[in-house]
């Protein structure tokens, strides 16, 4: 730690840390805002108090600091997220689709060579993927397809969804599941949940069944809507991978599973890269049954704070490298993921900078010198807040490999995430999107369960575009699949609580000094639009298992 921040020491900031604060160890934003408290205080103890405090961190470290400015209001007076995500809990909702379409891809779909190639799964997956790269699961494909024909055709390149994801999802939802199982008794690891659903029990309720609830769900999601309206997919296409596609098995009937070295094994003989043994998987004719989230464990994260709202006032420079090309778990549209969650909340993002860079250069000294110029500034005039103190030179930019800024300004990052034309950062380091964004939800990646409409009202609509009418043709396969009803994104998260869960107009402390919050009008979704409602002839009923309909 101390090699690492060597150039920070030498600026003059003192450096605060905790292996609590690191998210390798867990993900209790609890604990982690806890121990962050308890380490500012006994700094202040033994060296008094610091002109500010500002969060640096990657990934895990990252949502905390996007987590600690919205709960713990004072913690943290500015912060640099690298490689940011909002929080860890919506990072789930589109990573679990991860593998059910990689078997998709990989063996229910295996005689379309498009699949192939790994960049045409992005029409589907929307996370990035390389073509010309090597995948890190080459050699023990290639070992097991001396004992199963499945890994005899694997894909050129790599996606994100197996260079970052696999083998991240049993760490989450398999109760039979830990890498590090050889060091407890086999007894102790029989007794023991082994589930991120589990470690924060707390937050998420159980079940009857003993089990942690869960917040994944993926009822009425239509994968690849965008590749169909686009005509990037056929509609035989669209309706296979989402008849072959369902959920996660509920924990209790989950197996261990198949990671070869992982378990134990010497040979590759019980290997499956997928875990398709606790996936529900289908045809047209008998579509796959999808999973349905517990509402009380997605009211449980949203009010406890492990759900980034976007309500944060402080100086914010969300810095990466751009990795999409690898690809990486930290792909670049995270960020964006949480300016829009900002700008939701608030009316706007100006507090939020976005600095993209090459691989080889690392522009944390400048975005060092931002933030002190911009924490001066409000040091010395509070009364104009955090956007009013902005350095004049405080925008968006990027970077090439040698660290020359190829542009700044307030529309560098502009595109078909916010609908204007794409900015020349965008341009030199293109964002991707993500599975539940190609079916049709928004870049902040935060719908845990969305509100359900008829087929029928979906046709109806055209939400199938050009396609309608072909569509409409295989109306009974579509029912088939969605007896429930498909996605209707225009309406927010169904089971986002309705009442306020951050009190507005409280000043917020920062650098030691009381400033107003800064919040102007926003898009609030509140539900169907004017023209939904003329369409809409009733209430569209979304049961769920144990839980009754009055509680949606």
């Amino acid at each position: 730690m101390t090699r690492r921040r060597m150039d920070q020491l030498a600026r003059g900031y003192a450096i605060v840390y905790s292996t609590a604060n690191q998210t390798r160890n867990h993900y209790n934003m609890w604990l982690a805002e806890d121990t962050a408290r308890r380490l500012k205080k006994q700094f202040e103890a033994l060296y008094g108090e610091p002109m500010y405090t500002v969060g640096v961190g990657g990934s895990g470290g990252a949502i905390q600091q996007y987590l600690f400015a919205q709960n713990a209001p004072g913690l943290l007076d500015a912060a640099i997220p690298l490689y940011s995500y909002p929080d860890m809990v919506t990072q789930t909702i589109y990573a679990f689709d991860c593998e059910p379409l990689e078997y998709f891809f990989d063996v229910q779909d295996a005689d379309n060579t498009r699949w192939g190639d790994a960049e045409e799964r992005s029409v589907i997956q929307g996370l990035a993927a390389n073509s010309n790269v090597n995948s890190r699961f080459n050699i023990i494909s290639v070992a097991a397809s001396l004992f199963d024909s499945r890994y005899r055709n694997r894909a050129n390149g790599a996606t994100e969804c197996v260079e970052g994801w696999r083998g991240l999802v049993p760490l989450v939802n398999n109760p039979n599941f830990v890498h590090f199982f050889k060091s407890f008794s086999e007894d102790l690891f029989d007794k023991v949940h082994w589930t991120h659903w589990e470690n924060l029990r707390q937050f998420y309720g159980a079940g009857e069944n003993g089990y942690a609830n869960t917040t994944w769900d993926n009822e009425g999601v239509q994968y690849g809507l965008k590749a169909l309206v686009n005509g990037d997919i056929s509609i035989d296409t669209f309706l296979k991978v989402n008849a072959s596609i369902g959920g996660w098995k509920a924990q209790e009937n989950q197996s261990d599973e198949k990671l070869w070295f992982l378990n134990g094994g010497l040979l590759p003989v019980r290997l499956s890269v997928w875990s398709e043994q606790n996936l529900n998987t289908g045809t047209i004719a008998n579509p796959a049954k999808r999973s349905r989230a517990s509402l009380e464990a997605i009211n449980g994260v949203y009010r406890s704070g492990h759900v980034f709202l976007g309500d944060v006032e402080i100086p914010i420079v969300d810095m990466r490298h751009y990795l999409d090309k690898k690809p990486d778990m930290h792909h670049s549209s995270a960020s964006f993921s949480a300016r829009e969650r900002i700008r939701r909340a608030r009316g706007h993002a100006e507090n939020q900078l976005i600095w993209m860079s090459h691989k080889d250069y690392n522009p944390l000294g400048e975005a060092l010198d931002v933030i002190d110029r911009w924490m001066s500034n409000i040091v010395e005039n509070p009364s104009k807040g955090v956007v009013g103190n902005r350095p004049e030179d405080a925008h968006d930019r990027c970077f090439d490999k040698k660290g020359n800024v190829l542009a700044a300004g307030s529309e560098v990052w502009n595109g078909e995430w916010n609908g204007l034309a794409s900015g020349k950062c965008m341009r030199e380091y293109p964002i991707h999107s993500t599975s539940r964004q190609e079916a049709g939800a928004p870049i902040t990646d935060d719908v845990f369960k969305c509100a359900l409409q008829p087929v029928e009202r979906a046709l109806a609509k055209g939400v199938y575009g050009p396609h309608t009418e072909e569509i409409t043709g295989r109306i009974d396969d579509l029912l088939r699949i969605f007896p429930t009803g498909v996605c209707n994104y225009n309406e927010q998260d169904l089971a986002r609580p309705k009442d306020q869960l951050i009190p507005r107009g409280i000043p917020v402390k920062i650098a030691g000094h009381l400033i107003d919050p800064d919040y102007r009008q926003g898009k609030v979704l509140q539900g169907a639009s004017a023209e939904e409602a003329e369409i809409k002839s009733a209430p569209v009923s979304v049961p769920v298992e144990g839980v009754p309909e009055q509680e949606l």
